[in-house]
């Protein structure tokens, strides 16, 4: 089993707290959006538990930053402005692409440029998987839009439903060609049947249309894992044993910690 934690920390200094983290639910592989901690120091706090040795995976985005217990094992397969593909290959295990990004927001981007950046960032994935001979994909990040926008539903973009059942098709055909799934565990844990809170990212609008909480920060899954992910393992965190991320009326503590909370799942490969 390995065990993932993502967090927009939006620039906060949360060496402490993310250690916290780690430790608490025992990550093999932490990835950091929004992060000016240098990877030195961020290390240190990690690697005060002894159980593990974190190390960090350089790449040449500078959006997400890669941190876990393996080293010879997490290969850079592509990068780019918004989007980060490694290959983890663990010995005597099949190997997975562990695919993070951050998108634009919604403050600098509208849904069109949205939309576009879900399909460019979707175009190089198919085109890693394609390049490595398999599908055994995952992808985690901040993607700036809801599980039920275009670019997480729409053939172009990333193809995410909501069903398993429907996932494990594989894939669809529209206008003559063949679109694969990726299944979206996500909506799940959006609005008060969430076992957490009820979203990852609390936003309270002044305009006309207002959600107040977004699922911005998700995991997708690729039909063929489905069978090594258990959705009771997916956990929107809102706090750690000697702390709360949330304030007392149950949104992100964004002045002290961050605006988005953090997203833990764990993997049986």
């Amino acid at each position: 089993m390995v065990n993932f934690l993502f967090w927009n920390i939006m620039r906060q200094p949360l060496g402490e707290v993310i250690a916290q983290l780690v430790a608490e639910h025992d990550v093999d592989v932490l990835m950091l959006a929004e992060c000016e901690i240098a990877s030195g120091q961020l290390m240190q706090f990690l690697n005060q538990d002894f159980r593990k040795r974190f190390v960090s995976s350089f790449g040449t985005n500078h959006k997400i930053k890669i941190f876990s217990c393996y080293d010879k094992e997490l290969h850079t397969e592509y990068e780019d402005s918004n989007l980060t593909v490694r290959q983890l290959a663990l010995p005597d295990r099949e190997a997975i692409l562990l695919a993070a990004l951050h998108l634009p927001s919604k403050q600098y981007a509208n849904g069109t440029a949205q939309l576009f950046d879900c399909i460019h960032a979707m175009d190089a994935i198919r085109k890693r998987e394609t390049a490595v001979r398999h599908a055994r994909t995952v992808l985690v990040g901040d993607f700036n839009a809801n599980p039920f926008e275009p670019g997480l539903t729409s053939t172009l973009g990333f193809h995410a439903v909501m069903s398993r059942r429907i996932a494990r098709r594989g894939s669809r055909q529209v206008g003559g060609k063949k679109y694969d799934f990726f299944y979206n565990p996500m909506w799940g844990l959006l609005g008060d049947g969430s076992p957490g809170p009820p979203g990852s990212y609390y936003h309270d609008s002044t305009g006309e249309e207002a959600i107040y909480w977004h699922l911005f920060d998700q995991v997708l899954v690729r039909p063929c894992l489905l069978d090594r992910f258990d959705n009771r393992d997916l956990k929107i965190l809102s706090g750690w044993a000697g702390g709360s991320l949330l304030s007392d009326n149950g949104t992100p503590r964004k002045a002290r910690y961050s605006d988005h909370l953090p997203l833990f799942f764990r993997l049986s490969i």
